[in-house]
């Protein structure tokens, strides 16, 4: 974690760029727990994103179908916000800035089971750190809009704000029209698709603002 930091400050004060692209798990680690915080907390004193895309899965049971791709990558989004929310990475950094892949795994448009977890009923056996629900955390977190799913690109945007969505692509094996994918969900709002666009981004990597 030390050495992570020190190469995150070289990145950016020295080579000049504008955050950290991060996997989904510390070898198998969650991310909560594999003791980061040296990291996150040079993320936050340089204030730039961290991005995490998933890392993948070999299991068996996602190599069939392409299982590994469809669902794979969301379930290890899941695990990775999850864990920074219930080890508390979030709220040790309150300044912390996450940008995740592909909206953000399933916690976005499914909070419900995850909520229902933390009822006094529950909360025993739950073994968090922290008292609130995992949605009142949703819109801390920032989300790229590679979703393939008008229906999610708008829900995404209800449950989090659009101020929170970034444009995502996949490249280059992705959404061959990521902008027209934006543009398309015309329920957003002017305001809120030159947001998605770009103004968000360019605010978040400090690029033309």
């Amino acid at each position: 974690p030390e050495l992570a930091a020190a190469e995150l400050e070289r990145a950016v004060k020295e080579l000049g760029l504008k955050g950290a692209n991060i996997s989904s798990h510390i070898n198998g680690v969650e991310l909560g727990l594999a003791g980061l915080d040296p990291f996150w907390a040079k993320a936050v004193e340089l204030d730039v994103p961290v991005y995490i895309h998933p890392h993948g899965t070999a299991s068996d049971r996602f190599q069939r179908y392409l299982l590994w791709n469809s669902i794979g990558q969301n379930l290890e989004e899941t695990m990775a916000m999850l864990s920074l929310v219930h080890d508390g990475v979030m709220d040790a950094y309150p300044g912390l800035k996450i940008v995740f892949a592909h909206g953000g795994g399933f916690v976005p448009y499914a909070p419900g089971r995850v909520d229902r977890n933390s009822e006094d009923g529950r909360r025993e056996r739950l073994n968090s750190k922290i008292r609130a629900k995992v949605s009142d955390y949703l819109d801390r977190f920032y989300y790229d809009t590679c979703l393939y799913d008008p229906v999610m690109l708008f829900t995404l945007a209800a449950r989090v704000g659009a101020d929170r969505l970034v444009m995502g692509s996949d490249y280059p094996v992705g959404d061959l029209d990521p902008v027209g994918f934006v543009e398309r969900e015309r329920s957003l709002g002017d305001s809120a698709r030159r947001g998605i666009l770009g103004q968000t981004a360019s605010t978040l990597l400090k690029i033309g603002v």
